[in-house]
């Protein structure tokens, strides 16, 4: 019974927030009317028109995470800085609005480069535990910030957060 409560509450999330699965790589944009790239040509990269983007993972294909009171959370996902000559240089992680973690460290998303036909996106992937201390039961919102080497900053898409006993 609360498996079934979780599953429709989280499809219900999914559906009010209107977001595909950030697990999966961004979709490949290709026009009606374009023809098909033949093998081994480069495809042009898709447009970026912000300097920061990048999603959290998600787990179980779902944006809501559960998490027990006073905790630490895995959280992942990937950013990109999208400025010509700046790279990613950190990720805040923020559960409501307040900075429980950073990253320095990026792990090889070739999904991520391959999707936007950026090679410098490659290093993009991050993973860190967060402290769920001091959060009450409840629902709480979950985002990164993703910051460039030459200042750029961007937020990524919020999860859903709920604290259980």
């Amino acid at each position: 019974m609360l498996t079934a409560f979780l599953a429709f509450g989280s499809l219900l999330t999914a559906i009010r927030m209107g977001r595909p699965s950030w697990l999966n790589p961004p979709p490949q944009i290709s026009g009606p009317a374009s023809p098909s790239p033949a093998p081994n040509s480069k495809r042009n990269p898709l447009p970026v028109s912000e300097p920061i983007l990048g999603f959290l993972d998600m787990r179980d294909g779902k944006p809501t995470l559960f998490a027990t009171e006073g905790s630490e959370l895995e959280v992942s996902g990937w950013t990109a800085c999208s400025v010509p000559g700046s790279t990613l240089s950190e990720v805040i992680v923020l559960v409501d609005g307040m900075q429980r973690g950073k990253v320095h460290i990026f792990s090889s998303r070739p999904d991520v480069a391959a999707a936007f036909g950026r090679s410098d996106f490659e290093m993009s992937g991050w993973r860190t535990a967060i402290s769920l201390a001091g959060f009450k039961v409840g629902e709480h919102t979950l985002t990164a910030q993703g910051v460039g080497s030459h200042g750029e900053k961007g937020t990524l898409p919020a999860f859903r957060l709920d604290v259980l006993q």
